[in-house]
């Protein structure tokens, strides 16, 4: 809430302490930034006073002045580099920056997405795009209706409740006069059709042919539930799983169930989803990437799990959208959950399973209900997530649009911010240069491997010359043609009715595809997907071997032209060589040049790759957070760990490779810091992180990415280079006796 009011409009005395609290601590804030700022320009005149000849050696550009200021608001100089390099370089920023009560985290790359969102913001606001012009229109309008508070208070729950109504009823809102008139089957259909778009006991998407990706297939996968794995099969020991279930029971309540009524069926319903969870892989087998290749036909999928009337569901799910035969093949990744599924399914009571369908439908779409819902949602984040209250309203509108309709938000965002004229100037040649030479340094790394056998390193050259790189690649954004006819269906309507807005989006998509006849059923199925440069992740397929590296990353801090290189290398040239170590990681390795699911390996090599990765999965491994009582699992985040260690391997050796043909670089001013120490400095201010407990949790427990602080002290203290740099003595923290390496 932006504005909290009182009765009498004035704004409450909770808003004027937070607002006199938060000028405060701007004003703390501007205060010690120009304190920085002055004493760097203190140091400047002092350079230029007395014509030191060292000043030849240090950077005095505004860009350089900058970055300094930075550096020096981060770092925290009563802390040993070698003991820990990230307390030492994000010290000061874990002391003095606050998280908002409103996030569950404060970080470098959080102020990059609140800069994106801020840019998105603008162009709505300032009205860029005609908002009377479709498809622009749909934009504003579903925009409007989110910032719509007083419509949505308004309609209330009145628009949920007829929903539920007409779809049979909540069981447990009905009570004793529900009746059971529908199916499972028939009530996720009914769903589906209102524009209801979650995962109820299915993943169901499109997917390639393992051995060869020219060929799509669909995919079966367990679903995605509203609380992570690790924590539901703890069952009511776990705080997020009683908080959860308190959740489930103060929604129903809302909706008009009994209290009594509501605890015990919610209880019922909470005991499935962690049925449910018991039946997923473990965290660890979800890495293993050869456990997901089970090619079946639907008559084998119908054979063996019986219990699932396969034909209906289909056909009441996706509408015709899509039609399967009998010796269709489609991967199932999870057989053993097909196989569970089946057996719960056949013990479970019809009430139970419709209770769930109705609890995940109003689950997915509780952010574009009134406040006395999301009141509810708040007290169960407050404990998962240790957040004390919502998100400003245009940053969750912002938010939603991106979920909701990217093609739109990418299309607008490149144009604005990265038309072909502006693209040009910022992919320069330098950017270009560093992407090059960091694939080039990642093939000579190849080469000199001592461990890989002739005919498997050259297979592996193979793949990494075969990797294809997209920078920016314009085709990624879908032309304004192509979103007119997407969209032509679609009219939202300006009318506070929030909830209807987003069930009109994929309720318009799935008509759309239904009556597309020029489209194939696999193109049908993603009609409304893309991945356009409006995103800021860059990302590696399996299936292309290709990396796309999006126009939102070439920008500040990532990129920058007119400061020193050692910092572009060592933040965007630390991200592309992790993308390309994707390509050889933990999943990656078992795909050839062509993205094809094929073991190139020689055993005798192969097997000391395995040894190598064990040294990554033991040090991460003995990683914890003693103060949250959860340990690092060292399987499950081995993928990204090796990413790290190569991407920061390769970008360093990039850099030497830069620094001989160019000559060396200056420093940056009132630092006593080498441009080679400052390549480290700046790689792990990058990754500068301040979590809630509540989430760090989450992120141990059920994240592939490590914490950002072992992310850095497990990937530098492995790095000679680093230790050579700051000279940490041998047997230090930061330079440890036994190093993990595989590329």
């Amino acid at each position: 809430m932006d504005i909290e009011e009182s009765p009498e409009g004035r704004v409450s005395y909770r808003e004027q302490t937070r607002n006199r609290r938060h000028s405060t601590q701007r004003l703390v804030l501007i205060t010690i930034v120009c304190s920085i700022l002055l004493s760097l320009i203190f140091t400047i005149s002092y350079f230029s006073a007395t014509n030191d000849t060292k000043s030849a050696d240090v950077c005095l550009t505004p860009e350089c002045i900058q970055e300094a200021a930075t550096t020096l608001e981060f770092i925290d100089t009563d802390v040993n580099p070698c003991d820990d390099f990230y307390k030492f370089s994000c010290g000061n920023y874990l002391k003095t920056k606050r998280i908002p009560d409103n996030e569950m985290i404060v970080s470098v790359l959080g102020d990059i997405d609140d800069k994106y969102r801020e840019q998105l913001r603008a162009i709505i606001d300032y009205n860029i795009f005609p908002s009377n012009v479709s498809p622009f229109s749909i934009l504003h309008t579903f925009y409007e209706n989110c910032m719509d508070k007083n419509g949505i208070e308004k309609i209330g729950l009145r628009t949920i409740s007829k929903i539920f109504k007409d779809l049979g009823g909540w069981p447990v809102v009905e009570g004793d006069s529900w009746s059971s008139n529908n199916s499972w089957v028939d009530t996720i259909g009914s769903f589906i059709k209102r524009g209801f778009s979650t995962e109820y006991l299915f993943q169901f998407g499109n997917g390639v042919n393992f051995t060869n990706t020219n060929q799509h297939l669909y995919y079966i996968d367990h679903p995605k539930l509203g609380l992570s794995t690790p924590f539901l099969i703890r069952e009511f020991n776990d705080t997020f799983v009683r908080a959860y279930y308190k959740y489930m029971i103060d929604v129903a309540v809302l909706l008009g169930a009994n209290k009594t009524r509501a605890q015990k069926e919610m209880r019922d319903l909470m005991e499935f989803h962690i049925e449910l969870a018991k039946s997923f892989k473990s965290p660890e087998d979800q890495r293993n990437i050869s456990l997901y290749n089970n090619p079946m036909t639907m008559s084998e999928i119908e054979e063996k799990y019986g219990n699932i009337p396969w034909n209906d569901y289909f056909l009441k799910v996706f509408q015709n959208a899509i039609s399967l035969k009998k010796d269709d093949v489609l991967l199932v990744y999870d057989p053993p959950y097909l196989s569970k599924l089946n057996n719960i399914l056949q013990k479970t009571d019809e009430r139970t399973l419709i209770n769930f369908i109705f609890w995940r439908s109003i689950e997915s779409v509780v952010k574009y209900l009134p406040g006395v819902v999301r009141e509810a949602e708040l007290n169960f984040k407050i404990v998962r997530e240790g957040i004390l209250e919502t998100s400003p309203r245009w940053k969750e509108c912002i938010d939603n649009s991106i979920e909701l309709i990217d093609p739109i938000v990418t299309f607008v965002y490149y144009q604005t911010y990265f038309n072909q004229t502006i693209l040009n100037q910022t992919i320069a040649q330098s950017t270009k240069t560093l992407v090059h030479q960091i694939h080039q340094e990642f093939l000579n790394m190849l080469e000199k491997l001592d461990w890989m056998d002739e005919k498997t390193k050259e297979k592996a050259l193979e793949k990494a010359r075969a990797m294809n790189m997209q920078i920016a690649d314009e085709n990624k954004v879908q032309s304004l043609e192509r979103l007119k006819i997407k969209y032509k269906s679609l009219k939202l309507k300006s009318d506070g009715d929030y909830l209807q807005s987003y069930l009109s989006i994929p309720k318009a998509e799935q008509e759309m595809s239904n009556v597309n006849n020029s489209e194939n059923e696999h193109q049908k199925l993603k009609f409304l997907t893309v991945e356009g440069p409006a995103l800021l992740n860059p990302t590696y397929s399996l299936f292309q071997n290709q990396i796309y590296i999006p126009a939102g990353i070439l920008q500040d801090p990532f990129m920058n032209d007119k400061r020193p290189q050692y910092i572009n290398y060592a933040n965007l040239g630390f991200v592309v060589g992790h993308e390309i170590t994707h390509g050889f990681g933990d999943q990656g390795h078992e795909f050839d040049k062509s993205g094809h699911f094929y073991d190139w390996w020689d055993k005798t090599t192969k097997q000391q790759f395995i040894e190598k990765t064990k040294c990554l999965v033991y040090q991460y491994g003995n990683f914890s957070k003693d103060e949250i009582g959860e340990k690092l699992n060292g399987i499950v985040s081995l993928g990204e760990n090796m990413a790290d260690n190569g991407g920061i391997k390769v970008s360093h050796i990039a850099y030497k490779k830069w620094i001989k043909e160019n000559g060396p670089e200056k420093k940056l001013p009132g630092l006593d810091y080498t441009p080679w120490q400052l390549f480290w400095i700046k790689l792990a201010q990058m990754w500068c992180t301040k979590y809630r407990p509540q989430v760090l949790k989450e992120l141990i427990v059920n994240d592939q990415h490590s914490p950002e602080e072992f992310r850095i002290r497990g990937s530098l203290s492995n790095s000679p280079e680093f230790s050579k740099d700051f000279q940490c003595p041998i047997g230090s923290k930061m330079n440890p006796i036994k190093k993990c390496s595989v590329w």
